[in-house]
C-alpha cells in the first residue's frame, strides 16, 4: 500500500495524586476530675449540680463528633470505634480527643495491561497522508486481545512507537515525543525531539519511525534519518539505487526524552533499488542479544546484534534477511517472550483495495521464514467503537520488548 512508502517520518504532565491530609474531627472539655458525693451532705444540690455538670461534658464530646459532618450508625472508617468513657464510676477523662483515620484519595490507573501497543489510525484517503494520521494507545493481558487504554487522548502523529520507563510512558512519532504518567493519566501534548551530534551540532535532517528501547534506564533512539522533501524510505530523486541506513542515539542526561546524541557508526545498512523501499526499524532483546525488524514494502527483514548499539546483520538462515514474505505484511514489531520461548511478530497488513490491519505470528524462532498462514489478525477498526470498520489501523509498536 502507497501508505507504507510515503511516510514522513509536549509540557511534561505530572500531576500527584490527589490526598487528603489527616483531619481531627473535635476534642471534648475538661470537667472536675471527681464528682460531689451525695453522702458527704451536700445535699441534693449539690448533687444536681454534678448530674449537670457530667452531662454538660458528654453533650460537648457529642458535639464535637456528631458536628464535624458525623452521623449516628454512620460505618465509614474515619468514626471511631468507641466514645470517651469514664476511669471511674465518679470520674471522666480531663480531655477526650475523637481522631480520625487519615483518609487518602487515589486515583487508579487506566494502565492495567501486561502489553501496550501505540498504532496509527486512519480512513479513506487520509491514509495516504501522514498528517492525517492519528495515534492511539491500547493494552492488553496476552498480546492478542487488545482494549483501549481509557482516557488516554489519541493525537495526531504517524509510524508512533513507545517505551516505559518506571510509571511513565513516551510516545514517539517522527520528530516528537508525548509523555504519559500512569499514575495519575496525565499526558503531555507533543514535545519537539532533538537530535544531535556528538559536537553538538543540532541535525537537520531530523528522524522518522522511531523504535525507542532502554539500555540502564537510558532510552535509545533507532532510527531512519529524514530526507527533507522526500520519502527518506525511498532512493533520493533521480537516483535508481541506494542505501538504506538505520541509526541509533542515546538519550541526554537530564532530558527526559526530549534530548538525543547520534551514537557513533550506523546500526544496518541496505541496498534498495527504485521504487522499493526500507524503513521502520523495530528492535527488540533476544536470548543471544538484539533484533532489528526493518520493512520493505509488505515484507520484512531480520537482523541481529550482540550489542544494542553494535552491528546488525541478516539473521543465518533466512533467504537474503527475509523473514515474512512480500505481501504478508510491514511495518513491524516484534518481542521475545522468555516465559515462554516463544517471538512474536506483528505486521501491518494491508489487503489490496481493503482496510489495514495488524497480524500477529507467535513462532520458536526467527531464523527461518514465517509463512502467511502463520498470521492472523489482532487489531482492526472493527475492534473498537472509537473508530469503525471503515478505519485502517497500522504501524504496531509494542511494549515491552
Amino acid at each position: 500500500m502507497a501508505l507504507l512508502k510515503k511516510k514522513h517520518k509536549e509540557f511534561l504532565g505530572e500531576v500527584a495524586a490527589n490526598v487528603m491530609s489527616d483531619a481531627t474531627l473535635g476534642k471534648g472539655s475538661t470537667a472536675p476530675t471527681k464528682l460531689p458525693n451525695a453522702k458527704s451532705g451536700a445535699g441534693p444540690l449539690k448533687l444536681g449540680l454534678a448530674v449537670i455538670a457530667v452531662v454538660a461534658v458528654l453533650a460537648v464530646a457529642a458535639f464535637a463528633f456528631y458536628g464535624k459532618g458525623n452521623s449516628p450508625g454512620a460505618t465509614s472508617s474515619s468514626v471511631p470505634t468507641s466514645m470517651p468513657t469514664t476511669t471511674a464510676a465518679t470520674s471522666i477523662s480531663e480531655s477526650t480527643t475523637i481522631a480520625t483515620t487519615s483518609i487518602a484519595v487515589q486515583q487508579q490507573p487506566n494502565v492495567t495491561g501486561n502489553y501496550l501497543m501505540t498504532f496509527l489510525a486512519c480512513t479513506g484517503k487520509s491514509c495516504f497522508n501522514p498528517q492525517y494520521h492519528t495515534t492511539y494507545l491500547a493494552q492488553s493481558n496476552d498480546g492478542s486481545n487488545w482494549t483501549l487504554v481509557p482516557g488516554f487522548k489519541p493525537y495526531a502523529g504517524s509510524v508512533p512507537d513507545l517505551v516505559r520507563r518506571g510509571g511513565t510512558l513516551y510516545l514517539y512519532n517522527p520528530g516528537t515525543v508525548v509523555i504519559y504518567n500512569i499514575s495519575t493519566s496525565a499526558q503531555s501534548a507533543p514535545i519537539p525531539v532533538t537530535l544531535e551530534y556528538p559536537n553538538g551540532t543540532v541535525s537537520s535532517d531530523g528522524f522518522v519511525d522511531p523504535s525507542p528501547t532502554l539500555s540502564n534506564g537510558t532510552i535509545v533512539l533507532f532510527y531512519l534519518p529524514g530526507i527533507p522533501g522526500q520519502d527518506p524510505a525511498q532512493c533520493p530523486t533521480g537516483q535508481s539505487s541506494c542505501t538504506k541506513s538505520i541509526m541509533s542515539a542515546t538519550e541526554a542526561s537530564g532530558s527526559n526524552g526530549t534530548v538525543f546524541v547520534v551514537d557513533p557508526g550506523v546500526r544496518v545498512s541496505v541496498s534498495i533499488t527504485s521504487p522499493g523501499t526500507a524503513s521502520d526499524p523495530a528492535v527488540f532483546k533476544t536470548p543471544t542479544g538484539y533484533a532489528l525488524y526493518l520493512s520493505e514494502g509488505q515484507s520484512v527483514v531480520a537482523f541481529s546484534s550482540a550489542t544494542l548499539q553494535g552491528s546488525y546483520t541478516p539473521i543465518p538462515g533466512l533467504p537474503e534477511g527475509v523473514l515474512v514474505q512480500q505481501g504478508t505484511g510491514g511495518v513491524p514489531s516484534g518481542r521475545y517472550n522468555p516465559q515462554t520461548g516463544q517471538y512474536w511478530t506483528y505486521v501491518s497488513h494491508s489487503p489490496l483495495g481493503g482496510t489495514g490491519v495488524i497480524d500477529l505470528a507467535i513462532t520458536s524462532d526467527i531464523s527461518s521464514q514465517i509463512p502467511s498462514a502463520a498470521f492472523s489478525t489482532v487489531v482492526s477498526g472493527c475492534d473498537f467503537a472509537a473508530l469503525g470498520c471503515n478505519y485502517s489501523v497500522e504501524s504496531p509498536g509494542i511494549w515491552p520488548k
